[in-house]
């Protein structure tokens, strides 16, 4: 397959291309002047040309009316499930971004779980594939802890749907309610949560952020599982070159997660912040610093893979307050990263964090050299 390369104004592509398969993010900002369906509209237009479904979809940002953006994305993307994660824009715009996952060449089927659509699935050849959206507690008066519990369920009940084994769960996402008044009870309940269910010894690469969601619930989830089907396929944890392990501090996923299937080596890289080798904040109320020591750790991680910034097909940066956009804005161009960003206004998991960001990429499996 052959790389795509796409950067307009409010909108970037990447990924990979061929005559039989495709794999591509999309990743749109609103322009001045724009409604957020418009944001619909372009990515549909520069995906069309790949004959691609689209299989996952994450918006960014808190609008007063967004009937007429679920009635786009549903118009232009199919049944898939959006995970709406209400933070904030940094401009003028509500809307912060949307990004969006698109594969051709294999089939891909729903997963419908009590009545509605919760993921799509697919098989490359080399690997089982599921996506899976806006997992939510149902309506009721809960504790977080008993609502996290619920989607947890909600998570292996879609595993089993699509036939997957319990181990299969490699990345996933979390949005609460109210972040640091519970994040404790949501650690404890998800490593016995992963105990139980067998779902370890692997640990998926995670992000957790404090950001509302329109369900009112104390939280949303989203989540890839991947299971190899052949002995070419491998799922593994990357460990960070310049941070300890989550667990440590009580936190149960890995810094990133490594898939290698059908050509195509892909890095889910957690949510990471300016925390050093021993687990503590580093930089206290130093933005440029946090940032700073952010993309080092990013970039450790990336060239532990062989892979590099260009390779970057996605990031999500979450800033606790909406002025610290610019500022990471201007720390980007003077490093000269031209990243396919959505910026968003979100809590983080340490009231002295600043700023954390979250990035996935992807290459082409190259041959170890020559002897």
């Amino acid at each position: 397959m052959l790389p795509v390369r796409l950067s307009r104004p409010g909108l970037q592509l990447r990924g990979f291309a061929g005559a039989r398969r495709a794999e591509l993010t999309a990743v749109a900002q609103p322009l001045p002047g724009e409604v957020p369906e418009d944001v619909v509209e372009r990515m549909h237009a520069a995906l069309a040309p790949y004959a691609v479904t689209v299989v996952k979809v994450d918006v960014f940002g808190a609008l007063e009316q967004p009937t007429a953006l679920r009635a786009a994305l549903s118009a232009r993307f199919g049944p898939v499930p959006a995970t709406w994660v209400a933070g904030e824009g940094c401009g003028a715009s509500g809307l912060a971004g949307v990004t969006v996952l698109a594969v051709a060449g294999d089939p891909v089927q729903p997963v419908p779980m009590n009545g509605r659509v919760v993921g799509l699935q697919s098989c490359d050849g080399e690997c089982q594939w599921l996506w899976l959206g806006d997992l939510h507690p149902d309506r009721g008066p809960q504790a977080p802890a008993d609502q996290a519990a619920q989607v947890f369920d909600k998570l292996a009940a879609a595993i089993d749907a699509a036939a997957m084994p319990a181990a299969s769960l490699t990345r996933t996402w979390f949005y609460f309610q109210d972040l640091l008044s519970w994040y404790g009870d949501f650690n404890a309940a998800r490593t016995r949560c992963f105990g139980e269910r067998g779902w370890l010894p692997l640990l998926p690469a995670s992000t957790g952020i404090d950001a509302a969601n329109p369900h009112g619930g104390a939280l949303v989830a989203s989540a890839v599982a991947v299971a190899p089907v052949t002995g070419t396929a491998t799922v593994q944890a990357v460990e960070s070159p310049l941070q300890g392990p989550a667990t440590a501090y009580g936190s149960s996923f890995s810094r990133a997660v490594e898939v290698q299937s059908a050509g195509l080596r892909r890095l889910w890289i957690s949510g990471t912040a300016s925390i050093d080798p021993s687990g503590a904040t580093a930089h206290l109320g130093d933005l440029d610093s946090q940032i700073s020591l952010t993309f080092r750790v990013v970039l450790a991680l990336l060239q532990a893979r062989a892979l590099r910034w260009d390779d970057v097909t996605r990031a999500v940066a979450y800033v606790n307050r909406s002025d610290h956009a610019a500022p990471l804005q201007a720390w980007l161009e003077r490093q000269g990263l031209d990243l396919p960003l959505v910026i968003c206004r979100a809590g983080i998991c340490r009231a002295d964090l600043l700023f954390e960001i979250e990035l996935d990429a992807a290459a082409p499996i190259r041959p170890p050299p020559l002897a």
